[in-house]
């Protein structure tokens, strides 16, 4: 159990796996920072819950990111993917108390920080 006084926060960050091939789930078109640029392959998202006093960080969940073309809901979008998970995982694991969310430039869209504070 992490003490309540250490500091804490919930981590979100996607990761490119390169692939190529036409068989593979969810090969789709998406950012590499490596390259700067969108390519194909697949996309993780990994949450995890970082407790930065004591410098240790707990993954919660890594989640395939699907390709958009099998999109259950037309509406959906990338950062609903991203959201799902972070949802997910905080109500599974009674996580509420964790006010602080860290993530990269790419999750400051509104959509996301609404999401993130319900």
């Amino acid at each position: 159990m992490v003490p309540s006084e250490y500091e804490q926060a919930l981590v979100l960050d996607a990761s490119f796996v390169p692939k190529s091939g036409q068989k593979t789930y969810g090969l789709d078109r998406f950012w590499n920072g490596s390259h700067s640029r969108t390519e194909q392959g697949l996309e993780i998202s990994a949450l995890a819950w970082l407790e930065s006093t004591g410098h240790c960080a707990y993954c919660l969940s890594v989640d395939q990111m699907p390709p958009t073309s099998e999109a259950n809901n037309v509406e959906a979008t990338r950062i609903d993917g991203y959201l799902e998970p972070l949802t997910r995982v905080v109500s599974a694991n009674d996580l509420g108390f964790l006010h602080d969310v860290v993530t990269d430039g790419y999750d400051s869209h509104q959509k996301f920080i609404g999401g993130v504070r319900t």
